[in-house]
């Protein structure tokens, strides 16, 4: 079940605009050539990207010089705070140092908290987002224990790490909503649970991610998730016939996806079948009711309320006929109707039971 998202449910009230507000608030231990550092966030508005210069800065303030191994754990912890970018990577060379640093995130934890963008390339321990909201997620490297997303709403989703071989532990992605584009190596894939994700609107994501993530689900057994990208699918599809082709170009496949995606929303919405056969059904009648007597509906109900008495039981008695699987003509042979009507008449019902045929797929989607 879903919680609902709660970002930033406490203000922050205290502002990080420079690198040294920053060095104020980071905990500094040191062991030989270990050093750990801890950020702890609790109700900030950090306004400065923090990155892997960062703690290189760090350790120089610290007096740190390049002739010694530099080994760093880092321990990131936030709590209803706001950031900009987040950024650890493996670099070739330090801009601090003249030779690569050895950095190693032995936990990386933010609850109720909003990033722009949050990036991590080197070898990770336990990554924990809970309750925020990204604009980009890009998690690289090695990670020696787990990932988890739970209630997370971003843009960009990237999972392309790789669980050390002795790792028992299973990663989560749990009620996350992706709204542009999901990628998910299949070994990041091997060991993640994924619950309740929401990617019906990650069109820009490359359709190959998709049927891949939708394959392991379905292998799985996971109906709900995999309808989900079986969804995500098929709205990409749509977009790139639409993109690919002149207007008129696949005319066929261009008409039954537009279909399929009214009717039911790609199979995993029973209201909008209902919605869309109800809708068909009352515009079909309307239509044929205004063929077969030639005045305008509205006229006949609020300007001719005496006429109305013989023609209006007319049109409750079409809308209902329409649900039967019979094909009747009487009333349109009583009022000798034109080949209008028939036509309006034969499309209403076939329309009205391909409506009712999508809401039956879309009620019985966990039938798998």
């Amino acid at each position: 079940m879903k919680l609902p998202l709660n970002i930033l449910r406490t203000k922050p009230t205290k502002s990080i605009d420079k690198i040294d507000q920053l060095l104020e608030i980071i905990s500094f231990e040191s062991t030989g050539n270990l050093y750990k550092l801890d950020f702890n966030f609790e109700n900030f508005d950090v306004n400065i990207d923090i990155t892997t210069d960062t703690i290189d800065r760090v350790l120089t303030e610290k007096g740190i010089t390049d002739n010694r191994n530099i080994k760093a754990n880092i321990g990131f912890l936030a709590n209803h705070s706001k950031f900009k970018n987040i950024s650890f990577l493996t670099l070739a060379k330090s801009t601090f140092f003249n030779k690569p640093t050895n950095y190693i995130i032995s936990f990386f934890r933010a609850y109720s908290c909003k990033f722009n963008s949050l990036r991590i390339n080197v070898v990770s321990v336990n990554i924990l987002l809970l309750n925020s909201k990204f604009t980009t997620i890009r998690i690289f490297g090695v990670v020696q224990e787990k990932v988890r997303l739970d209630n997370v709403t971003c843009d960009s989703l990237t999972l392309n790490y790789t669980l050390t071989a002795s790792n028992p532990k299973t990663s989560q992605l749990l009620n996350t909503v992706v709204k542009k584009d999901i990628a998910i190596r299949k070994s990041s894939m091997e060991k993640l649970t994924i619950r309740f994700l929401d990617v019906n609107k990650a069109i820009d994501s490359s359709l190959e991610e998709i049927r891949g993530i939708k394959q392991i689900l379905d292998n799985r057994g996971n109906t709900y998730d995999f309808l989900n990208l079986l969804s995500c699918e098929q709205r990409i599809i749509k977009n790139e016939l639409h993109k690919g082709t002149k207007w008129y170009g696949k005319w066929s496949e261009k008409v039954l996806l537009f279909l399929n995606r009214i009717s039911n929303g790609f199979g995993i919405n029973w209201s909008r079948g209902v919605l869309f056969t109800l809708t068909i059904n009352l515009l079909g009648s309307t239509f044929l009711y205004m063929s077969l007597f030639g005045v305008p509906l509205l006229h006949s109900v609020f300007e001719t309320p005496i006429c109305c008495k013989n023609i209006i039981p007319e049109l409750p008695n079409i809308f209902f006929s329409n649900f039967s699987p019979i094909y009747k003509t009487e009333l349109l042979e009583k009022h000798h109707a034109s080949i209008w009507a028939y036509v309006i008449h034969l499309l209403s019902k076939i329309f009205v039971f391909y409506g009712i045929y999508q809401t039956v797929q879309a009620f019985r989607k966990y039938r798998r």
